[in-house]
This record gives C-alpha cells, sequence and structure tokens, in this order.
C-alpha cells in the first residue's frame, strides 16, 4: 500500500529503486496520539535529511508499562529519496 502524508510517500514495503538514506523508528504514547501523530514526525524526520519517502513502512500498537495510558504508538522503516509514484 503506498500513501501519502506531508509530501512524504509511505510505503508499507520494500521499493526496489529507493536509496535509503536511514532507518527510523518512533514511540509515541498519550491519550491523544495515534497514527497520524507517528505519521507526522516521521515526516518531519524525512524532511530533514532531504528523503520524499518511508519505505517499509510499518505502525501499529504496543502496551508498554511506562506509558501515561499502557499504549504506545509505533512506526518504522527506511527514509528513502524514490522516483514519485
Amino acid at each position: 500500500m503506498i500513501t501519502h502524508h506531508n509530501d512524504i510517500i509511505f510505503v508499507e514495503g520494500p521499493y526496489n529503486t529507493a536509496k535509503v538514506l536511514r532507518e527510523v523508528t518512533v514511540e509515541l504514547a498519550g491519550q491523544l496520539k495515534n497514527l497520524t501523530d507517528v505519521k507526522n514526525q516521521i515526516s518531519e524526520q524525512a524532511k530533514c535529511i532531504g528523503a520524499n519517502a518511508v519505505i517499509n513502512f510499518t505502525y501499529g500498537q504496543k502496551k508498554k508499562w511506562f506509558a501515561r495510558d499502557g499504549i504506545v504508538f509505533v512506526g518504522q522503516g527506511q527514509l528513502a529519496i524514490i522516483d514519485h509514484v
């Protein structure tokens, strides 16, 4: 699946012609946090290093003992440069 968020392309899987710049992982805790917040942080990190995409993007929730409400939203992948889809 390919989506766009804040001018960054999110690819849930590999992209053969991508130039990978670095790995990224974001974990956000709090009652009002969600996938949009995760994508906001990842897209800002991508823009800071000149990437236009996140490939092999995965996201979800996990329980964490020290999180305020016990749920953490997680997103990870590889910041990359790809030809526009």
